[in-house]
């Protein structure tokens, strides 16, 4: 940590004077140390950078930070709040790839690549540091995720950047050790269901899912098996989905998924309506066998307090479906990034930047990787190999990046995502066909589109 407790003391050069008369307003304090309130998220890793601010960048710059820890819907509730009020409350966000166009459109988030920023001479970290797939997705807007799935960084290299990323992920595949020997059985999703049905059996499921369709859960576990089956769900430079979400490619996707809940009945009923929580308690209880789920919260299965199948877990990449015309295999990860940027509205910008350059370094994400409790993945190009050799989990999620996807994160992202989950989950219970539901969403997704007060041209 030297390297950084150097750099923080240049940077602080920049900064006395004018923090010593600074009273409780805007963050500061009669004592005249400076606060930094950060409107986080409560995963495991803010626990472990609020213990590491505390030890190190508190006593280094004198720059106390506290990181007010929500639920995630919280977040984007009291982000909107500060946007319609211009408040200074919050120094720094948290905040979901998908919710980016919307903080962009609201004016919410201090753009970074400036003089002030990134573009400074003394700017500590680049954002070429960062691994593109996930800090493009979470960190610039516009973009074209197809573009992104392609690997056309390039012309997003002048886009605006608003943040980088904090909590990185993808879905992977987590499976019984004891039940699966041979994961290479697990290439296809074909494999999977085939397999999950050999190891079904009364009060025990071969495989799980979260189908409800609160929230994204449905579409987090179907979309990756739409994307391998070669489907997509719009265009971004037409802003169309009619004919691309109904494409018959994603009506034999969603078809297969189906077959999970009915004939096969490979996961557990009420998985219609689970979430996160229901998910990993039925692995923890070792009542499931397999299925996609986010890389973090694999390292509580390996608590004997929290699990009952601790040493029994295995995790890999997820199965994809082979392509007819050329043979392989198309994966596709669902893409989970929550990104870090700076609020608009902070009177506390300098210290907001001093920080971010702080956690965002690479001796501070290699503390954070190394504090196992802090389930990090990190989003540092020079920390992949390191990481990947401390777990497999964070293996199976670096070995992902090449087929990451991600979906909407235009404003319009949470109305177009309701209408498709309810689609979807209407479908896997048996209550609508897989082709209606998709014409039903498509069309009142493109309705939606065509209303949109930011599609180009409207």
């Amino acid at each position: 940590m030297r390297n950084g407790a150097l750099w923080i003391g240049l940077a602080l050069l920049l900064l006395v004077g004018c923090n010593k008369k600074e009273d409780a307003s805007g963050g500061g304090s009669t004592t005249g140390q400076k606060t930094i309130k950060v409107l986080a998220l409560n995963w495991p890793q803010a626990t472990v950078e609020q213990r590491l601010a505390d030890e190190i960048f508190t006593k280094e710059t004198g720059i106390k930070v506290i990181l007010e820890t929500n639920r995630y819907d919280n977040i984007e509730t009291k982000m909107n709040n500060v946007m319609r009020s211009q408040s200074a409350e919050y120094d720094i966000v948290h905040y979901d790839s998908q919710w980016l166009g919307s903080f962009v459109a609201g004016k919410g988030l201090e753009r970074l690549d400036t003089e002030e920023y990134l573009n400074s001479s003394d700017a500590k970290i680049s954002f070429d540091d960062f691994v593109e797939q996930w800090a493009y997705r979470s960190g610039k807007y516009p973009t074209d995720e197809r573009d992104l799935y392609e690997g056309k960084f390039t012309a997003y290299k002048e886009t605006p950047v608003y943040g980088f990323p904090w909590s990185n992920g993808a879905q992977i595949l987590f499976y019984r050790s004891d039940l699966v020997t041979d994961p290479s059985k697990l290439e296809t999703w074909q494999d999977f269901a085939a397999l999950a049905k050999s190891i079904t059996k009364p009060g025990f499921h071969g495989a799980v899912t979260h189908a409800s369709r609160s929230g994204d859960y449905i579409c987090q576990d179907f979309l990756p098996i739409l994307w391998s089956f070669g489907g997509d769900i719009w265009d971004a430079q037409t802003w169309r989905t009619d004919g691309i979400l109904n494409s018959p490619e994603n009506v034999r996707a969603l078809e297969f998924f189906c077959t999970w809940m009915n004939p096969l009945a490979i996961v557990p009923k009420e998985s219609a309506n689970w979430g996160n929580e229901e998910v990993f308690n039925a692995f923890s209880q070792g009542q499931v066998g397999m299925g996609q789920f986010w890389a973090t919260f694999g390292a509580f299965l390996e608590d004997p307090k929290q699990s009952k199948v601790m040493g029994k877990m295995a995790y890999t990449i997820v199965p994809g479906v082979k392509d007819p015309a050329t043979g392989q295999i198309r994966r596709a990860a669902i893409y989970g990034c929550q990104a870090s940027g700076i609020s608009a509205f902070s009177k506390n910008k300098k210290e907001a930047w001093l920080y971010l350059q702080w956690l965002m370094s690479k001796e501070t994400q290699q503390a954070m990787l190394d504090d196992p409790s802090s389930a990090l993945v990190s989003g540092r190009k020079d920390l992949l190999e390191y990481q990947s050799a401390l777990n497999s989990r964070n293996k199976a999620v670096v070995d992902s990046i090449p087929f990451t996807r991600d979906f909407w994160n235009i404003p319009d992202y949470s109305e177009m995502l309701s209408i498709l989950q309810r689609e979807l989950n209407l479908a896997f219970v048996g209550q609508k066909a897989p082709k209606a539901a998709l014409d039903t969403a498509a069309k009142e997704i493109q309705t939606v589109l065509d209303n949109s007060p930011h599609r180009p041209g409207n």
